[in-house]
């Protein structure tokens, strides 16, 4: 299932759609297969918000955060990133300021590097930023990150 998670990360990066749903659909046939189908659930609702994020894609970022939200209530460790997808929603929507506002709420209390996309939402945050024209905010954000 890993390998399956690897591959549907690499072709995603990618931009190329045919390999991604043939990964995906060998991803959910291997969790069937040894019984663990929540891991896929769990992962595929933070990935596809990755993934609708980096092809600027606004039905895959709403149906990341719909995925995000409808699961974070049976999953606490989800709530950041159901609050991420709509950060990210509300970028690809055209409100930088509104995605701005709930990343400054989710980076204020986060040390660097302090969790598996720190770094990602700091970058989404800076981007965020230069759409508002805070560039010289946007620089000190990415310098923070390196």
């Amino acid at each position: 299932m890993i390998a399956a998670q690897i591959r549907l990360q690499y072709h995603a990066f990618r931009g190329e759609a045919e390999p991604v749903r043939k990964a995906f659909e060998r991803m959910e046939a291997c969790a069937i297969e040894v019984g663990s189908s929540w891991q896929v659930e769990t992962w595929s609702a933070i990935a596809i918000n990755l993934f609708g994020q980096f092809w600027q894609d606004i039905i895959i970022t709403k149906r990341g955060l719909r995925e995000a939200q409808r699961m974070a209530p049976e999953l606490p460790s989800l709530k950041r990133y159901a609050d991420a997808a709509e950060a990210v929603y509300l970028m690809r929507r055209g409100q930088p300021r509104e995605s701005a506002d709930l990343y400054e709420q989710m980076l204020a209390d986060e040390r660097p590097m302090s969790r598996i996309g720190w770094a990602a939402s700091s970058g989404l945050l800076a981007e965020a930023y230069n759409m508002l024209g805070m560039h010289h905010e946007a620089k000190a954000l990415c310098e923070r990150v390196i």
